[in-house]
């Protein structure tokens, strides 16, 4: 993750110039079957998205650009929900997304991951939830290579991962309590953070 924006750079340039084409021909089968699986979402949590989050603009033109969603998405998850690890479950045929979002208004990785997600779909970009351990740079502080590192239940974590045109998956942190924790992809430098679906949406 460290180095995707310099592999981005190359990877877009080695496609210019015609060195991938073998490359660019499966990628693009891919690419098709992530826009029909991973785009998905119920059309009651679309209208909820649609009135907190505003327009996603025209779907048929393409999708929102990354580097605005994963701002918009932050901003509003910063502001309209409290990081807290300690939530009561749901039972019933209440939505977790919903809420997470209009209800509790609290809740941990597996929530913002969540809800990130299925916003990343409402603005038109293939996202997927993702659950796994973190191990952090404070996890191996003092390590040398050959130490053993202790994985614990306290490593667990959930995150979001989009996915980005020509290139494929890259995570994205939206949980605010592990925002800076690890490096993340740069998405406004040395890659078309547009890529080749993007269109306008209008600020809120």
């Amino acid at each position: 993750v460290r180095q995707f924006t310099d592999l981005a750079a190359r990877s877009y340039q080695m496609l210019t110039e015609g060195k991938a084409d073998t490359y660019r021909q499966e990628e693009s089968y891919y690419n098709s079957w992530v826009y029909r699986q991973d785009t998905m979402i119920p059309a009651d949590l679309a209208s909820l998205f649609e009135k907190e989050l505003g327009s996603a603009g025209v779907k048929e033109k393409g999708h929102v650009d990354y580097a605005t969603a994963v701002r918009r998405i932050r901003e509003y998850l910063k502001s309209a929900v409290t990081y807290q690890t300690d939530v009561q479950p749901l039972f019933g045929s209440t939505d977790v997304t919903a809420e997470f979002l209009t209800g509790s208004r609290e809740g941990y990785s597996i929530h913002y991951a969540t809800a990130a997600a299925l916003m990343f779909r409402y603005y038109g970009i293939p996202s997927r939830y993702v659950e796994g351990y973190l191990i952090t740079p404070e996890d191996v502080k003092g390590k040398q290579a050959g130490d053993t590192v202790t994985v614990s239940g306290k490593n667990g974590h959930a995150w979001t991962e989009i996915y980005v045109d020509g290139l494929g998956w890259v995570p994205a942190e939206m949980t605010p309590a592990y925002e800076q924790v690890m490096e993340e992809a740069d998405l406004n430098v040395g890659l078309e953070a547009g890529g080749s679906r993007t269109t306008e949406i209008p600020e809120p």
